[in-house]
């Protein structure tokens, strides 16, 4: 903020002393006189006073400096970037395609079909060849994918005898092995692989039901299992995000863990979406954020911990910081007031590092409108027009 007097106003001020001396030595020393100015009436001895050299001095130094100040207020200013939050990244969780819900619904329904007719139970060949193995047709990348992840360690044990195991053929590159019941029907544990999938958990009367895991080329997810859709405790992996948590129709729905290549989100979701309370850390920049989230975005009371050790408290709207708030830098600069899309803009208070305060009206991130400054203990009352004092109040 502009208006510090520095070693090129110097010619500006007045020396004290010289002025004091110079004073004196113009005065004649009287008795008779300094009686008389004893004996004055007391609004004359008052003006004296106020007139005298030191008074005077003082005053001229006042002026000089407030002079000073205007002018440095007046001057054009390049906006010092430090005044402004620092950029806030935006976030997005990735888990919801452009899909509507309806129409994921439909392609759900859809594969459902197209893998129930795969492995309809009429078109099934029980294999009673003891050498044969499920794990002898997996495909490579479904190798690759259990040495990534490790094997299925499911949460429920399954309780059966070794006589209890099938293995059974439905066609070319489909294959079960587990219990069964009635006419080769799926139900209970066993390992179901596909051309494109494999799943391992639990069946009730072919359908997916209970604790399993599917695992597809480079994506994985697994949970509690009802009608075919994962209903509860959802975990997804592929090669560019994480989640474990709380959800619904496979969404992330309620208390989750979210991670990526960009940061890590733990709190609360709706339909997929960061929703209500979380915490959000950013893997590149450090930056940290502690507050509620609507759709996706920071939205309501928040906290936001810049990496460059700024720190920002208040009103966050559409993943910006628009409202009240306050904003703290690490060399004792502070300010409190509205903001709007990440800048100073309507009514606050700015202090700077060397105790100076702005009070008044912002714009765009700069002093806009009609605001006080008090600097060095001298106050300046006038309007502003960019960050640049347009016209001083005359009448403080």
């Amino acid at each position: 903020m502009g208006g510090q007097i520095s070693q090129d106003d110097a010619g500006y001020l007045v020396d004290i002393p010289e002025l004091i001396k110079k004073e004196q030595t113009n005065q004649k020393i009287n008795p008779i006189a300094d009686e008389f100015t004893l004996n004055k009436p007391k609004g004359q001895e008052r003006n004296s006073k106020l007139n005298s050299p030191g008074k005077i001095a003082s005053q001229i130094i006042l002026n000089n400096e407030k002079q000073n100040i205007i002018l440095g207020l007046k001057q054009v200013q390049s906006q010092n970037i430090s005044d402004q939050p620092p950029v806030i990244t935006t976030v997005s969780s990735h888990l919801l395609s452009q899909d509507s819900e309806n129409s994921k619904q439909i392609k759900q329904n859809q594969n459902l079909e197209l893998i129930q007719s795969q492995i309809n139970p009429n078109n099934a060949t029980l294999l009673n060849d003891s050498k044969l193995n499920i794990q002898k047709p997996y495909p490579e990348w479904a190798q690759q994918m259990i040495n990534k992840y490790g094997k299925y360690e499911c949460p429920q044990k399954p309780n059966y005898q070794e006589n209890q195991i099938y293995l059974i053929k439905y066609n070319e590159g489909t294959y079960y092995q587990g219990q069964i019941q009635g006419s080769n029907n799926k139900h209970g544990y066993g390992i179901l692989v596909q051309d494109s999938e494999i799943y391992e958990g639990y069946f009730k009367n072919n359908i997916k039901s209970g604790y399993g895991r599917l695992i597809k080329q480079d994506y994985l997810k697994q949970g509690i299992w009802e009608n075919d859709i994962i209903v509860s405790d959802l975990e997804i992996r592929d090669q560019n995000m994480y989640y474990k948590g709380a959800c619904q129709n496979e969404l992330p729905h309620g208390k989750g863990i979210f991670e990526n290549k960009d940061y890590k989100y733990e709190g609360y979701f709706q339909r997929g979406l960061k929703s209500g309370r979380g915490q959000l850390n950013f893997k590149n920049k450090l930056d940290y954020y502690d507050g509620q989230f609507l759709n996706d975005k920071m939205h309501g009371r928040g906290k936001y911990y810049f990496s460059n050790k700024v720190i920002y408290e208040g009103s966050f709207q559409d993943g910006q910081i628009t409202g009240k708030g306050e904003l703290k830098y690490p060399n004792g600069r502070f300010y409190r007031g509205d903001f709007l899309n990440g800048k100073m803009h309507g009514q606050g208070s700015l202090q700077n590092n060397q105790g100076g305060i702005y009070e008044g009206e912002f714009k765009d991130g700069l002093k806009h409108g009609f605001g006080k400054t008090v600097q060095n203990g001298v106050e300046v009352t006038g309007t502003w027009i960019n960050g640049i004092l347009n016209e001083e109040d005359q009448d403080q």
